[in-house]
C-alpha cells in the first residue's frame, strides 16, 4: 500500500527505502573530530547560523540479535508511519542557550527513527512491511512508533561546556488490532568527547551517539516481546 501525504510527496515505502540504501553514501568526513575549541566559540560570529545535520541510521552491527524461535510466518511484522509528537519538529538542536540558531535535520526525523528500528528487526530475521497506519496493515502484528524528543545542545557548565543529545520515542505494538505493548524508550549521551566545535559535526554526532543508545535499549527489548507474545500470550506487556 502507497502512502503519500500529497500528491507531490513519495511513498513511505519508497522514501523508507531510499533513505536506508542511500545512508552510508551520506555519512561525510566532516565528522571527523578535530581540536577542542573553547566555550567562548559558543558566542562567537560562526554562532549566528542554523547547523544543518543529515541523520543515517547507525551502521549494522556485526553481531545483531537473532531470533531464531519463531517460525517464518511470525517474522513478517508491520510498522505503520512514524508520528511526530515533538514540540518543535523543525528542529533538532540548538547552537548555544545564549544564541537563536537551531539545529536543523536534512532528513525526516520521524523517518530516521523508525529506519533505524526497522534496520535492527531486519537484522534479527524479521521482514517489516511499512504500512500507513495501524489499521491498514497486512500482518497481525503492527509496530506503531512516536517521536517524543531529537534533540542536541552544548549547554554551559562549570568551567566546561557539557554535550548532551536525546532521542525518545514511544513503541506500541499491535496484534489483531488491540494493542499489547506499549513503552517509551530515551537514549541518551552527556560526554564532553563530543565537543569538538559548535560546527554541524559535532551535533551530528551527539544525535548519531543517541540513537546508537536509543537502539540498544528499545530493539532487544522489543525482539524479546515479539517472540514471548508469539509463544505464549501470557507474557504480553501491557
Amino acid at each position: 500500500m502507497i502512502w503519500e501525504r500529497d500528491s507531490e510527496d513519495e511513498s513511505y515505502d519508497a522514501r523508507g527505502e531510499r533513505e536506508m540504501s542511500n545512508a552510508s553514501s551520506i555519512r561525510r568526513s566532516s565528522l571527523a573530530f578535530g581540536g577542542i575549541l573553547s566555550l567562548g566559540s559558543l558566542l562567537g560570529c560562526g554562532a549566528l547560523a542554523d547547523r544543518h545535520v543529515t541523520l543515517t541510521p547507525p551502521a549494522a552491527i556485526s553481531s545483531p540479535p537473532v531470533s531464531s524461535d519463531l517460525s517464518v510466518e511470525k517474522k513478517v511484522i508491520s510498522v505503520a508511519r512514524p508520528r511526530d509528537l515533538r514540540t518543535d519538529p523543525t528542529s533538532v538542536g540548538i547552537v548555544s542557550p545564549l544564541s537563536t540558531p537551531s539545529i536543523r535535520s536534512n532528513t525526516d526525523v520521524p523517518m530516521w527513527v523508525a529506519n533505524s528500528i526497522i534496520l535492527r528487526l531486519e537484522q534479527a530475521g524479521f521482514t517489516v512491511e511499512r504500512v500507513e497506519t495501524v489499521e491498514t496493515a497486512p500482518t497481525p502484528v503492527v509496530l506503531d512508533i512516536a517521536v517524543l524528543r531529537v534533540f542536541a545542545s552544548l549547554l554551559p557548565g562549570v568551567l566546561k561546556v557539557i554535550p548532551t543529545s536525546h532521542v525518545a520515542a514511544e513503541v506500541e505494538v499491535y496484534q489483531d488490532g488491540r494493542r499489547i505493548f506499549r513503552r517509551t524508550y530515551v537514549g541518551k549521551v552527556e560526554s564532553s568527547k563530543f565537543f569538538v566545535s559548535t560546527g554541524a559535526s559535532t551535533y551530528q554526532a551527539l544525535l548519531d551517539e543517541a540513537m546508537k543508545d536509543f537502539l540498544q535499549k528499545a530493539v532487544p527489548d522489543l525482539i524479546r516481546f515479539l517472540e514471548q507474545s508469539s509463544q505464549d500470550p501470557m507474557q504480553r506487556g501491557k
